[in-house]
């Protein structure tokens, strides 16, 4: 169970995070931020638990070396906007899977 009381989303968006642990300094703001706890920090990167994960980009908006981009999940339909009008509303972080 996370720290909103949920066990399992029913749905989700059709968007991933991926996290660069090129990019990634392990400062561990995207951990303090997930609400549903799908981040942890080993070693010198993020983990994301795409299990839990529910796309809502509250990690890529905290992210400070911007190492978290979101991506369409494959199985996802193609949005009604474009990925260039998506990129432009999250800072150009929308990328095809």
């Amino acid at each position: 169970m996370n720290r909103l009381g949920a066990s399992k989303m029913v749905t989700s968006s059709g968007f991933i995070a991926s996290i660069n642990s090129e990019e990634c300094i392990a400062c561990g703001d995207c951990v303090a931020r997930c609400q549903v706890e799908a981040i942890t920090v080993t070693d010198d990167s993020a983990v994301l638990d795409k299990e839990r994960y529910i796309s809502c980009g509250l990690c890529l908006s905290t992210c400070p070396s911007g190492a978290i981009k979101l991506e369409l999940r494959p199985q996802s339909p193609v949005p009604l906007v474009s990925r260039r009008v998506l990129g432009e509303v999250l800072g150009g972080t929308i990328e095809a899977a």
